[in-house]
C-alpha cells in the first residue's frame, strides 16, 4: 500500500490578487512521482480555493491520514502554517511536517523554532525532496543532505544549499501532476493578473533566477543569479499540453525576467505563431522594461500578448540608484507609450516608502505613474520580509516582531514606512490609488479596449468599491486626529 503525501500551499487573502495554480507544489509533485511512483501517492489542496478554512484542511487531515505533510508559505501566512502543523501533530504525533517555500528559504535555521516542525527545505526543492524521502526510506542520517534545515540533537542546522537544476527541461510537469489540481477552480478566483482573456488560464514559468541585484527583491533567496532557462520548445510543449488536454489559451508567464534573453523571446513567439493557434499572454510578474524594445514588443503582440506589467519601482532618480534597479525613466516611459500603442495593456509597479526615501521622492513616482499612458498601476508599501524577527537565532527581537509576521506583506496597514508613521504611508498610497484609478480618459480608454467589457465593468466597480472604502477609511482617520488633537 502507497504513502500518502498531502502538498498544501496555504494562502492569506490579502487586498488584491487570490490563489493561482501552485506551480513549485507541481513541481515538487513531478518529483515524487518521477522517482516513487511505487512508493507514494500524492494530494494538493489550496487553502486560497472555496473558502477552505484551517479546520476544513484538517478535516482533510483526518480522512487522508498521510504520512508527510508538506507546506509551501508565505512569511505572511506562517501563522497559518504553524496552527496546521500543530494540530496535524495533535492528530497524529508521527506524521512529518516539513515547509517549503519563500518563508523557509527567508528564515532557514527560524523554521524549526516550532517544534511541530520537522524539516525546512530551502532553495529550489525538487532534488532535495527526493534525497529527503531516500533518506527518511533508508533511515540514513538526514543531516547530510544539502537544502533542508533540520535538528540534530538538541541543535537546529541549515545544510548547504542544494545545487541550482541546471537542465529545466529535464524537470516537466507530469500529466498526472496537473491533474492533482483543478484549474476550472482557479479560474473563478480573482488572480494577480486582472480580468482574464479567456476562460481558463494556467501559470507556466520558463526560466529561473536573475542575474540583477535589486535591493527590494528576495527571489534571488530561492532561484539564485544565474538566468536559466527551458529551451523554447520545451515551454512551447507546455503550453501544447494544456491546451490540447485542457482546453487552456491563455497562459501567464510568471518567470522574474522573462524578457532578458530576446533571441529566446522571439523563438518562443514564433513557435507559438507559427502553430496558429490563438493563445493569450500575460506577464503579471513584471517584464524589464530596460530590456524591452520595439521590435520585442511586436512579436509579443503577434504571439498574442495582451497584458504586461512593468516593474518600475521608483521614478526618482537616485532611488533608482539606490535600490539597484537603475532604470533610464525617459526610456521606460518611451516603452510604456509602445506596448501601449501596440494595443497591449500596460500596467506598472511602484514602490514607495524605501529606506531614507523622502515624501518628495514618492511624489514624483506617484507624479510618474499619473501622467503616463499606463493602464493600471499598483502601489505597494516598501517591505523588509527578512524583519519578522522569525530569523534571529539568538532570540526573539521584541522590537522587530512588534509588527508581526501575519502582516509582512506590501499591503500591510499597521507596518510603518521606514521615516513615517503607518497612516501617513497608507494615506500616500491610497490617494495615489483614487488620483490614478478615477481618472476619466483612463477609464474610457480601457472600456473601449476590454475583449469582456462587462468581465471589465464589474472590476472597474469592484476598484471603485475598494477606493471609496479607502477614502472612507482614510477620513475616518484624519478626522480622528483632528478630533483627539493629532497632528
Amino acid at each position: 500500500m502507497k504513502k500518502k503525501i498531502l502538498l498544501i500551499r496555504t494562502h492569506k487573502h490579502l487586498n488584491a490578487g487570490g490563489p493561482i495554480p501552485p506551480i513549485g507544489l507541481l513541481y515538487i509533485a513531478t518529483a515524487i512521482l518521477k522517482n516513487f511512483a511505487d512508493t507514494y501517492e500524492v494530494k494538493i489542496i489550496n487553502l486560497g480555493l472555496n473558502n477552505f478554512t484551517v479546520d476544513d484542511i484538517i478535516c482533510q487531515i483526518k480522512s487522508y491520514d498521510p504520512y508527510i505533510l508538506g507546506m509551501s508559505v508565505l512569511t505572511c501566512e506562517a501563522d497559518i502554517m504553524q496552527e496546521i502543523a500543530q494540530q496535524a501533530k495533535a492528530i497524529k504525533k508521527e506524521i512529518i511536517v516539513l515547509v517549503g517555500g519563500p518563508h523557509a528559504s527567508l528564515v532557514k535555521e527560524g523554521i524549526l523554532h516550532d517544534n511541530n516542525i520537522d524539516y525546512g527545505v530551502i532553495g529550489e526543492g525538487e532534488n532535495t525532496i527526493i534525497e529527503l524521502l531516500r533518506g527518511l526510506e533508508n533511515k540514513k542520517d538526514i543531516s547530510s543532505i544539502k537544502g533542508i534545515v533540520c535538528r540534530n540533537n538538541n541543535s537546529i542546522s541549515c545544510t548547504q544549499r542544494a545545487e541550482y537544476v541546471a537542465d529545466l527541461d529535464s524537470l516537466d510537469i507530469l500529466p498526472d501532476a496537473w491533474g492533482l489540481i483543478d484549474l476550472k477552480e482557479y479560474a473563478r478566483c480573482a488572480n494577480w493578473n486582472g480580468a482574464g482573456k479567456e476562460k481558463l488560464y494556467a501559470p507556466v514559468l520558463t526560466s529561473r533566477g536573475c542575474p540583477f541585484n535589486c535591493a527590494f527583491c528576495n527571489s534571488r533567496n530561492i532561484f539564485g543569479r544565474g538566468f536559466r532557462t527551458r529551451s523554447p520548445e520545451n515551454v512551447f510543449s507546455e503550453m501544447l499540453f494544456l491546451y490540447r488536454k485542457y482546453g487552456i489559451k491563455e497562459i501567464h508567464i510568471i518567470d522574474d525576467v522573462f524578457n532578458f534573453n530576446s533571441e529566446r523571446v522571439n523563438r518562443i513567439c514564433s513557435l507559438i505563431i507559427n502553430s496558429g493557434i490563438d493563445f493569450s499572454l500575460a506577464f503579471p510578474n513584471g517584464l524589464r522594461i530596460d530590456m524591452m524594445t520595439e521590435e520585442m514588443i511586436s512579436s509579443l503582440k503577434r504571439a498574442g500578448t495582451y497584458k504586461i506589467n512593468y516593474g518600475i519601482e521608483t521614478a526618482e532618480a537616485g532611488m533608482q540608484q539606490i535600490i539597484n534597479k537603475e532604470l533610464n525613466l525617459t526610456y521606460a516611459n518611451d516603452i510604456i507609450n509602445k506596448t501601449m500603442d501596440a494595443g497591449i495593456i500596460t500596467a506598472g509597479y511602484f514602490i514607495l516608502g524605501f529606506p531614507n526615501e523622502s515624501c518628495e521622492n514618492m511624489m514624483k513616482t506617484v507624479k510618474f505613474a499619473l501622467g503616463s499612458n499606463l493602464d493600471n498601476a499598483y502601489f505597494f508599501k516598501y517591505t523588509n520580509f527578512l524583519d519578522s524577527g522569525l530569523d534571529d537565532k539568538k532570540g526573539k527581537d521584541e522590537e522587530k516582531i512588534s509588527h508581526g509576521h501575519n502582516d509582512l506583506h506590501f499591503y500591510s496597514l499597521a507596518r510603518p514606512g521606514v521615516n513615517m508613521p503607518a497612516a501617513k504611508l497608507n494615506n500616500i498610497i491610497l490617494k495615489a490609488q483614487q488620483d490614478f484609478y478615477l481618472n476619466p480618459r483612463r477609464i474610457l480608454r480601457g472600456i473601449l479596449r476590454a475583449k469582456h467589457k462587462l468581465v471589465y465593468l464589474r472590476n472597474l466597480l469592484n476598484a471603485f468599491s475598494r477606493i471609496l472604502q479607502s477614502y472612507l477609511f482614510r477620513e475616518l482617520i484624519f478626522n480622528n486626529k483632528l478630533d483627539t488633537g493629532q497632528s
